[in-house]
Formats: C-alpha cells, structure tokens, sequence
C-alpha cells in the first residue's frame, strides 16, 4: 500500500514540484543571471511550476476517468453492433442496470483501498467445453469478492457484447467466464462464431494495450476420462482455434494455463487428500513449464509426461503416511490406489496438449505455462478406473462406486490464482502495434528533452559568447564615436543645416543595443538568461541623448530664430516659426507633431532631401521622449515677432492653425481636373488656367461644401479653443484677450470672406485653350459643346460648391426614411441657424456666400435643371462648332463651292455673333470664354486667309508663272513669247487675275487710290497689292472688252524725211510720203503678225510674231505727250504720233508688263 502511494503520481509530481520550488527561491537568485532575483518574479515561476503539475495531474486524472467511463460504457453497455443481440427486454435492462452498478462500487472501492482501478487489475479470461466446472470452481477457489456484500458472491451476468459471460471482479483480478458453447461452437457455429469475435472485438477496443493477462483453459477430469481420444481430439482442436484467434486478435502472447477441474471424479481423491487442512487444500497441484521452455526452445507440452511422473512420484511419498493414519480398509484401499488412478490421467492430458499446443505454420507458437489439478466440490461418483480394468481383464462385474459425501471444499485453488495466476500478471506483454507507437512516443519524448537539453546547453553557450561579443562591439563603438561627439560639440553651428550631425547622430541611433534596436524590441544578443542588452542599453542610450541634446537640438534652435528673424515681417509665417521657437526652447511646451511639420516644411525649402528630413523626424522624436533643461532665448527677437504676429487678428491666427493640420490638410480637395467630365486627356488640351498652374491643383477640402458642413461648423468651438491655447505664444496679456470680443463672429466672417475669394480666384484663372486652325476650332468647340463638355461640368461643380444653403445629400439618403431623413435635415438647419447666430448680424454665413455667386447660379440653373442659360449657351457653341466643321478643307477642294475663305469668314463672323451674347454672362465666365471666341474670329480669319492664299497658288499663280516666266512681251528681248490666249486667259476681263480679284479679295482691297492698300482682315502683302494692281493696268490697256487681247489706234506722220519709207504692222502698211501727213488707223492683232520699219531701200528694222508691234515701240525712241498720245521716233527717220483709243494703253501699261510676276498674297 505504502509502496504504491510512493510510487503513485500523486506522490511523485507534487514531491517533483517541492523540489524545483526550492530549487527556484533558494537557487534562483545565484543562477539566475539578475532574472530571479525579485521575490516576486521568484514566486511567479514558482506559481507557473505549480499550475503546470496541476495541469499535468489533472489531465491524467481526466484521461484515468475516461478509461473508465469507456470501460464501464464497454462492459454495460448495449451494443447496436453485436450481431446476435436481440431486443432488451426488462431483465436485460435490470442486469444492465446491476453491472453499471457493480462496476461504480468496485471501482469506488478500489480507490477507497488506495488500491487498483478496474482498468489497471489484471484481466483473465477462462474458457473450456459446456460444464467443465469453470463456474464451481471460482466459487469454491477461496478468492475475495470486494462485491460479495452488496451484489452476492455470485457472478454478475453480462450485458450488450457481454451477456454471453460472467464477471467475476476480485481483489486483484477481473476474470471472465465466457460460455461454454463459445468454445466448441457445436451448437450454431455462425452465431457462436460472431458472438465470440465480437467478444474478442470489446476486450481489445476496452483495453488496447493489454486486453488480457492470461487465458484458463478448463477441462473437467470426467469428461477427459469418459471422451474417446476422437473426442478430446476434437476438443483439443477447438480450444486451439479458439487460442490462436485470441492470440491473433490481441497480438500478444498470452500465458495460458491448463486447469483439469473435477479432480475428485477419480477414486480415492477424497480419502487421499481428507488429511489436509486448510492450507494444505490452498496449495497447487499440478506443474508449471519453465519460462525459457514456453519463450522457445522445446515445446511445453513435450516435457509433461517427465514433470507429470514427477507430480505423480511426490504424492506416492504420500501413500504410506496417509495408510498408517488410515484404519478403514476400504479407505486404505482408496488411498493405496489413488496415485496409480492420478497417473492414470497422463496419457489423455499428453494427447490433449499436443493437439492444442503443437506448433504451426501458419500461427504463432501457443505459450503453455501450465498444467494444475483443482478440486471445486466433492460431490457424485467418481470413476475407478483401476477396478475397471481388473474387471475387465478377468471378467469380474465391478461394483458401483459409493457417492461422495463432503462439505464440497475447494482443493488446489485459491493459491494457484492468488500465487501463479495473478503474480504472473506482467508476464503477458502489450500489443505490439500499440507497443511499437507508446515507444516511438517515449523514445520521441526522451529525444526532445535531449534534444532540448543540448539545445539548451548550446543556447546558453552561444548566448554567452553571443554577449561578450555585443559587450565589446559596444565598447568599441562608444570609444570611436565619444571623440566624434566632442568634435562635433565645439564645431561652430553655422546656419543651423543639421546635415553636418545627421551621418553622426544616424549611427547613434543605429548602435548596438542603441535607441532604434530597444524601441524596435530587437534582441542584438541571445539572452535566455545571460542578455546584457539592457544593462548596456543605457550608455548607448545615454551617448544618444547627449548628442541629441548637445549637437541637434541647438541647431534646430539656430535654424528657427534665424527664419523668424528674416521673415519676421510675414505675419502668418512668424506665428508658426514663433511658436516652434518657443516650444524647442522649453520641453514643457513642446508638440512633437507640431514641430516637425513646421522644420519638414521649413527644411523641404531649404533644399534638404526626403530621406534627410525623414532621419530628422526621427531624432526629434528620440528627443522629445525625455524632457531637456531649459533653453534661453533670443527675448527681443521674441518680443519684436509678437508686436509683429499681433497684426493679426485672433480669429485669423486661428484659422490659419486650423487650416495646418494634417486631418485639415487630409480632406479632399475640389479639384478641375475632377469636374471636367469623363475624358480626361481631351480636357487636359482643353482647359486651361492662366496662371499656369496644373488643373491638379484646386480649392482645399476645407472650402467646399463639404468641408463647410462637415469640417468648419462642427469644429468652430474646437477652433476657438486651439486658437485660445495658442494664445500663450503671444504672450500672458494674449492669453487674456483671447477670451473677450467676438472670436466666433470674427472666425466665421474671416472663413466666409476667404471662401468667396478662393473660387473667385479659381474662376479668373479657370480659361479655355486658343485656336490656331480651323480643324482645332472644330474639334475643340465640339468638345465644349457636348452635354458632359468641361465647360459646363466646371461651372455647374462651381455653382454646387458655392450653393450652400441647399443642403447636401446625406450618404445613405436613399435608404433613409421618415423620421430619419427629418432628422438629418432638422439637425442640418440647427447647425445653420447656430452658424447664423454666431455670425453677430444674423446672416447666415452660407447665404453670404452664395450671394457672391448670384450670377453664376442663375447661368448654370438649379442642379439637374434641364433648360438654362447654360445649356443655351452650349447650344450656341453647337452651331459654332458645325460652322467650324463646314470650315475645313475637304479633299483638294479650296472653295468648297463657294468663295475662298467664305467658310472660315462665316465662321469668323458667328464667333464674333457669339463675343456679343458673352456681355450678358457672369463676368469670370465672360473672361473665359472670350479669349476662347476672340480666338474662334481669328481662328476663322486665319483660316479663310490660308484658303485663299491655297486658291491663288493653285489657281492662278501657277499658271501665271509658266505663262509669262522668260517670256516676251513681259521680259524684253525674250526669244519665246506669250501666246495671246494665255495672255487673254491670265489677264483678260473675268479670267484668271480678274475673276480671282473680283470674287475674293475686291472688298478687302482699297483700289480707289494709287498704290492699293488692303482694307479688311487680311494681311496682303504689299508685292501681292502691286502685282494685282499691275494684272489691272494690264486687262485695261490690252483688253476692250473680251478676252482675246486688241487694240486699236492711229498713226500719223509729223515729219518724213525721205519719201519712199514706210511702216507695216501685222500686215497694216503706212507708206510715209512728206506730202502726205494724213494718219492711218490700225488694230492689233490682225491675224498677219510681223512688224517691219521700212526705208527707201527696203526694210531697216523687222519683227516677227504676235507681239511684233509692241517689240517695234520698244525698238524706237517713245516721248509720251499725254495719256493717250505717243511719239514715236523711227528708224528711218520719221517721227511719228500714235493715238490710242483709251488712256489705258500697251505703252502706258508697258511698264507694268515689264518684268510682271505672280508673287504669293
């Protein structure tokens, strides 16, 4: 008892537990490397060892309960399984309901004793043939029965998979007697057969590792003898069957012992053994195999016929002294025959063992441990088989033997389970399979805490080394940098660039065990005990705060009062830069946030980089963890700064602090490049903005619609109080002021003002690419002009954001309803008239906005108005945009049917229509579109003007210059001449140059004076103006009406010197006589060509061609009289007057024709 207590785990853990705890208070503290030397960081460890042994005792005592539910679930339960289970009747129940009961009290009882559980006794199994005397003899085998009391010292009768056995639950043992008809299966083998594996099936699945500890195998000693040797044959068989499924099925080895029930069935029995006493009866007879007989080797049973002489020798020993104590023959004669009767036996048992325990190939060897002779109760006749024989052999009629008369005392029992079977209860082993998975657990076990131990040890080693070495990388940093800390100290400030220290101040933080790796929570070192991190933490930590302090923050000290001084003029800027001044100077005043955003800004202007002013950050941050002594200050530059920012008022200091955070900052902003519809790289060439900034740029989150219902309203109170915690700033007298006036009226005012001037700015800036060309002005008033165009998208955005008294949409609106939707509005209208009152002139801020936009509203309509100025306007545009289409070139064609230039002078003209109709709109709108259709007229202009400039190249200007280039008469002394055609159709009335001029360019041009000059849109080059002018001088001196050239004139004689001379033109013939002076009228051309001068002789001068008569007027001496009249000095000596028809002659246009040419308009 003692020794299983002490050996029980409710010992061991708690003793296990005692043990470390003392090893925890009393060692930890010198092997704790500083980790335990708390009290109460001892008593923590010490409580953690504690809940892990309750945990562990109490899982095991939770896994102990399960077992035996399971088991008791197992035993008692009914089992829908089992094939041969019937219906449970009301008995079935009660005996259910007895086993369940029987199986709590033993086990109550059990542990009561401090004894074993059901679970943990040794179980046995006794099976044999139908009345083998398996019940009697437990009964009578002098075994205690803890149960005897309440449930009777009977067996308990199983129930579900068990009812087909008996339970017998002793002290030490569980035994089972299972039914006869299981073991020879005679009666209805597929029923037998089935019950007994799901027998089998239940042990192996209530007890996994260790179903049984040992198998009885029963055979009754009258049965033995009175069985022929067929019969115990047979039955040899079936137990060996039955053996070999049990070994099978558990996959264990089982002991097996062989009792032979009934001994006193053999004459003499009683008489022989009448003398024993109690104990005597209690001891064993039979014969046990050796351990190495049964494990290999021989088999058991071969060595029975030797061990069985030898049981048979030691009871002879017996015979004289049982003789001598006997005085009735007949009883002599029992005992003198009994051991000749035992021996008797020898030949049947041998036989049965070896049918039962005979090696196989096909099963393993069945392990006999032993062969034991029992006696259960003494009752009927026995069997004489010596008398049997003598009668037999001699023919002698044997007397029935007298019935046994006795107490029916058990003989050779209660030892041979107490002594043999239970105390060889550990001789069975476990399934292997279960066995070969818990050693793999416990070799699996035992490798981890090896593993863990070794682990350990290399942990701790690797932690130790692993610390030395941080201890001296440290030491060895901190002497390289302590030098570098004092350089830098004495190093001048300079401008107060923070550069210089940041490379320094970078590996300071860095620093093993420095500030980033503890902040971060790093390990540089294995610790597991041994870390020194934090120990050295502190000097890295040190060395970094001195360098923050001693070389970064007078630089930042520097940098600030040296902004503030040049820009103290800046009222809003020195407000902020002011304000950081003083916080850097004293700890207690100090705003992290605060101040890094102002030296981000003010050092992001400086030049620095990203990832400088990021490092920056992060120093400022390490500095304002821990607070630093006081700094002085520049206290006139503070006071002059402060008369200075008090220029503005509070409600502006207010706002403008308000506008600087960073949730302020966060909102989103309304943007053009948002609100130009849905093409956006169309509305990129599009929209413009004359201040050249991006379209990405735009009016703060704060100052939209939005931002005045959810940002400004509801923040004016913390505002205010911002405001008025920024007031020391400027002084305890600001502190004071601050909370007297108006400051609510005043802040609303300020954000109402700056509201109206930022989209009033954005509106002035907002304007509308220029045209170049007509195919731009096309597309690009097409695009305006579309229902999502950018123009009407940005100016409806504009009237939304600027329309404040129509309340916003709330998100969700469409799934609120009834009072929901009441109350969002209610809640919106309490905010307005709040925002009314507070304004101090009853307005409410949001109309005064909107009154500034008036104009603006009524152009673009309500929101989702269908019909409004605005869309009229865009239907106007339409029209523009169509009259620009029709305007561009389609093909070769120049004209398009029409005169050149007359689309994109129409379109000219529409645009010019539309300038006229911009008076009307809202002013910002004005400015933005006419620029837009200022640039439409000349777009149109222009275009009209390249057109025409492309019709006069391709319609006369090219024929002009094949037509007249080295050619006579308009390059003199050229060989080649004009044919009079081409002269006709280049400069003829209604040809070429005329029909051009009359159709294009006759009302741009002032022909009313000498030279020309253009009169219109167009800019006609001055070489263009004289040419055209020439083509005019030129059809009038040469053209009388068609378009072939001709002229008529007369010649007349005014001094002839010699008679017989003479002129012929075109085969006109003057004979030149001086008594005859009379003119002669002539025309050209008259079809002969040719012109000669003749003398008396003949010819002097003669000129072909058509052009002859103009080429005889180049050859002679000309003296213009008048317009008209000509004199003309030959040759041969006359001089002659030339009267022309018209003023407009080939010699007042001759110089004209000289050298004409076609140039560009």
């Amino acid at each position: 008892m003692i020794g299983r207590v002490l050996l029980s785990r409710w010992f061991l853990w708690p003793l296990g537990g005692l043990i470390l705890s003392a090893l925890v208070w009393f060692a930890g503290p010198i092997v704790g490397f500083g980790l335990l030397d708390a009290w109460w960081i001892r008593l923590i460890v010490i409580g953690v060892i504690w809940l892990i042994i309750g945990i562990i005792l109490l899982v095991g005592s939770l896994r102990r309960r399960g077992k035996e539910k399971k088991l008791a679930a197992n035993i008692a339960g009914a089992d829908p399984k089992d094939p041969t289970a019937e219906a449970i009747d009301s008995q079935q129940q009660q005996l259910q309901e007895r086993l369940k009961a029987a199986i709590t009290d033993m086990n109550k009882m059990q542990a009561a004793k401090g004894g074993m559980t059901l679970y943990e006794l040794p179980w046995y199994t006794i099976i044999g043939p139908p009345g083998a005397g398996k019940t009697t003899a437990l009964l009578n085998s002098g075994l205690r029965f803890p149960l005897a009391e309440r449930h009777g010292a009977q067996a308990l009768q199983g129930v579900g998979g068990t009812r087909n056995c008996d339970w017998w639950f002793t002290e030490r043992a569980v035994i089972l007697d299972t039914a006869g008809r299981y073991t020879t299966q005679d009666s209805d083998s597929a029923v037998d057969q089935a019950g007994w594996k799901h027998f089998l099936g239940m042990l192996k699945q209530t007890r996994e590792r260790q179903p049984l500890n040992g198998v009885l195998v029963v055979f009754g000693v009258r049965e033995l003898l009175e069985s022929s040797r067929d019969q115990r044959i047979a039955h040899g068989r079936a137990v060996r069957t039955r053996l070999v499924e049990l070994q099978e099925t558990f996959g264990l080895s089982l002991p097996i012992y062989v009792v032979l029930t009934k001994l006193d069935m053999i004459a003499g029995f009683t008489e022989f053994y009448d003398d024993l006493d109690n104990e005597g009866r209690e001891q064993v007879l039979g014969l046990t195999f050796p351990l190495a007989a049964a494990d290999g080797g021989d088999l058991p049973q071969t060595q029975f016929a030797a061990m069985f002489d030898r049981v048979i020798e030691r009871q002879r020993t017996r015979v004289l002294d049982r003789l001598q104590d006997e005085r009735d023959l007949a009883r002599r004669t029992l005992i003198f025959g009994f051991p000749p009767q035992l021996a008797s036996l020898g030949q049947p048992i041998d036989e049965l063992l070896k049918e039962m325990f005979n090696d196989s190939r096909f099963a393993k060897r069945l392990s006999l441990r032993g062969v034991y002779f029992t006696s259960a109760t003494q009752s009927g006749s026995p069997i004489d088989r010596l008398m049997g024989v003598i009668s037999q052999k001699f023919g002698v009629a044997q007397p029935p033997p007298p019935p046994q008369v006795g107490k029916g005392r058990g003989f050779f029992l209660r030892r041979l389970f107490d002594d043999v079977i239970f105390n060889e209860a550990g001789l069975v082993g476990n399934d292997p399979k279960v066995e070969r998975r818990l050693k793999l657990i416990r070799f699996g076990s035992f490798g981890a805490i090896a593993f863990v131990m070794l682990a350990a040890f290399g942990l701790w080693t690797w932690s130790y080394f692993d610390n030395t070495s941080l201890i001296s990388r440290v030491n060895a940093a901190v002497d390289r940098l302590e030098p570098q800390i004092r350089a830098a100290e004495r190093v001048p400030l300079g401008e107060g660039d923070p550069r210089p220290i940041l490379p320094l101040l970078d590996e300071l933080r860095r620093l093993p065990t420095g500030y980033e790796i503890t902040k971060a929570g790093k390990s540089e070192a294995l610790g597991l005990g041994l870390g020194v991190q934090d120990q050295v933490s502190l000097q890295t930590n040190a060395l970094y705060r001195r360098a923050l302090v001693n070389l970064l923050l007078p630089r930042l000290l520097l940098r600030t009062q040296r902004q503030l001084a040049l820009r103290i003029g800046d009222p809003e800027y020195a407000f902020g830069a002011l304000k950081a001044y003083l916080m850097l100077g004293d700890a207690g005043r100090f705003q992290l946030r605060y101040v890094d955003r102002w030296l981000d800004e003010d050092y992001a202007a400086a030049g620095l980089s990203e990832a400088d002013r990021a490092a920056l950050t992060g120093h400022l941050k390490a500095l304002s963890e821990e607070p630093w002594t006081t700094v002085t200050l520049d206290r006139n530059l503070i006071n002059e700064a402060r008369d200075r920012v008090r220029t503005l008022s509070f409600a502006e200091r207010a706002l403008n602090a308000f506008e600087e955070r960073q949730s302020v900052k966060d909102l989103p902003p309304w943007r053009l490049i948002d609100n130009v519809g849905p093409q956006l790289e169309i509305a990129r060439r599009v929209v413009l903005r004359r201040s050249g900034r991006a379209l990405t740029e735009g009016i703060p989150g704060l100052y939209t619609r939005s931002g005045y219902y959810e940002t400004f309203l509801p923040a004016i109170p913390e505002i205010l109080l911002e405001g008025t915690r920024d007031a020391w700033v400027l002084g305890p007298e600001a502190e004071a002021q601050a909370r007297t006036g108006q400051p609510k009226a005043d802040l609303i005012r300020l954000y109402t003002s700056k509201y109206i001037n930022l989209w009033n700015e954005l509106l002035d800036d907002v304007t509308f690419t220029q045209l170049t060309d007509v195919r731009q002005a096309a597309e690009i008033l097409g695009i305006l002009s579309d229902e999502s165009s950018p123009l009407r998208m940005i100016y409806q955005g504009v009237s939304i954001q600027t329309r404040l008294t129509a309340l916003p949409v709330p998100k969700g609106a469409l799934t609120m309803v009834g009072a929901a939707l009441e109350r969002f509005v209610q809640q919106q209208h309490n905010i307005m008239r709040e925002a009314s009152r507070a304004a101090g002139d009853g307005r409410d801020p949001a109309l005064t906005i909107e009154r500034g936009f008036a104009t603006l509203h009524l152009w673009t309509g309500a929101e989702g108005a269908a019909s409004t100025p605005l869309v009229a306007f865009l239907k106007q545009l339409e029209q523009l945009a169509k009259r620009a289409s029709d305007a561009v070139p389609v093909g070769g064609s120049t004209t398009g049917g029409g005169a050149a230039g007359s689309r994109g002078l129409d379109l000219a003209q529409v645009a010019t229509t539309l300038s006229t109709y911009l008076v009307r709109l809202p002013l910002p709108v004005n400015r933005a579109l006419k620029g837009l259709t200022d640039s439409v007229s000349v777009t149109g202009q222009r275009a009209a003007w390249e057109e025409l400039q492309q019709a006069w190249r391709s319609e006369v200007q090219t024929f002009c210059e094949q037509t007249t280039k080295g050619r006579y008469p308009v390059v003199r002394g050229a060989g080649s001449e004009i044919p009079l055609g081409d002269f006709g159709r280049l400069f003829g009335p209604t040809q070429l140059i005329d029909s051009f001029f009359q159709g294009n360019l006759k009302n741009y041009i002032d022909t009313s004076k000498k030279p020309w000059k253009a009169n219109g849109p167009f800019q006609i080059s001055p070489a263009a103006l004289a040419m055209l002018e020439k083509a005019a001088d030129i059809k009038e001196a040469f053209f009388s009406g068609g378009p072939i050239p001709g002229v008529a004139f007369s010649v007349a004689p005014l001094q002839v010197e010699t008679k017989g001379t003479g002129l012929e033109i075109d085969g006109q013939v003057m004979q030149l006589d001086p008594a005859n002076m009379s003119p002669s009228a002539m025309q050209w051309p008259r079809g002969a060509g040719g012109a000669k001068v003749l003398g008396d002789k003949g010819p002097l001068n003669e000129f072909t061609g058509a052009w002859a008569f103009l080429k005889l007027f180049d050859a002679a001496t000309l003296a213009r009289r008048s317009d008209d009249r000509w004199e003309a000095f030959l040759p041969n000596g006359a001089r002659l007057e030339i009267q022309w028809k018209s003023l407009k002659n080939p010699l007042s246009a001759r110089a004209a024709l000289n050298n004409f040419q076609c140039v560009p308009l």
